[in-house]
């Protein structure tokens, strides 16, 4: 072999050699990244897992709706428009009548999500006095300001499948019994309450998180129903 091949030789196995190092190099380079990558993920993703998933009590349904999650304009499509009261919020509460009966629907939203507006109080309320003037209930409407009637007939709003305006107590404990809720005595009723996990990107670091259904007795009936949900405190 002249000098010349051998110089050739040695040539083409530097350059392979150079070849593989720089492969070795790539991929030692790749995996580096994918680790930096992962490192950089994970806690992330470990974050995320680690919130807890919206849970909406059973307690909070009624008119195909939920309170503490549903919107004020889904709430709206259930019922039809109502009138537009002050409550939390400026113009935020809504009111109608229900056809066939004095009852009186008032809903309030504060706080938001993603769809809006958020139901966070309804109450069915069967007024003493039917008409305009509307005293058992938070906000009254102008004297001469009709209420709007609401799409759903009274069977529709009746909560939990069974409990609506005029039942008896005696009915209204067997229907929370059928359930497994425990109601707790208060002065004038009974409030049964639940815990749950709903969003709010008006107020991300205080979701809603309480729950409650409270039945107003007058003598042996039924005269009221309120929902309503309170945001998580931690401080």
């Amino acid at each position: 072999m002249t000098t010349i091949e051998r110089n050739e030789s040695k040539y083409h196995f530097y350059q392979w050699d150079f070849s593989i190092v720089s492969a070795l190099f790539a991929w030692v380079w790749v995996g580096a990244l994918v680790l930096l990558l992962t490192a950089t993920v994970t806690p992330v993703e470990a974050d995320e897992n680690k919130r807890p998933r919206t849970l909406i009590p059973q307690i909070a349904n009624i008119a195909g709706i939920k309170v503490g999650y549903s919107s004020m304009a889904e709430l709206e499509r259930q019922l039809g428009k109502g009138r537009v009261t002050i409550g939390g919020h400026s113009n935020g509460a809504r009111l109608w009548r229900v056809k066939g009966t004095s009852w009186v629907i008032y809903a309030d939203a504060f706080g938001y999500s993603e769809r809006g507006s958020v139901v966070d109080r309804l109450e069915i309320t069967a007024d003493r006095k039917p008409g305009d003037y509307l005293p058992d209930i938070t906000v009254d409407p102008s004297p001469g300001q009709h209420l709007p009637y609401a799409r759903l007939t009274r069977y529709k709003l009746a909560w939990a499948g069974g409990i609506s305006l005029g039942i008896d107590e005696d009915k209204l404990l067997k229907l929370l019994k059928q359930k497994s809720w425990t109601p707790v005595k208060l002065a004038d009723g009974w409030r049964v309450e639940a815990q749950g996990h709903s969003p709010l990107t008006s107020n991300p670091l205080y979701p809603y998180h309480q729950w409650w259904a409270t039945f107003t007795m007058r003598g042996n009936s039924l005269v009221k129903i309120h929902l309503d949900v309170m945001q998580e405190r931690t401080e």
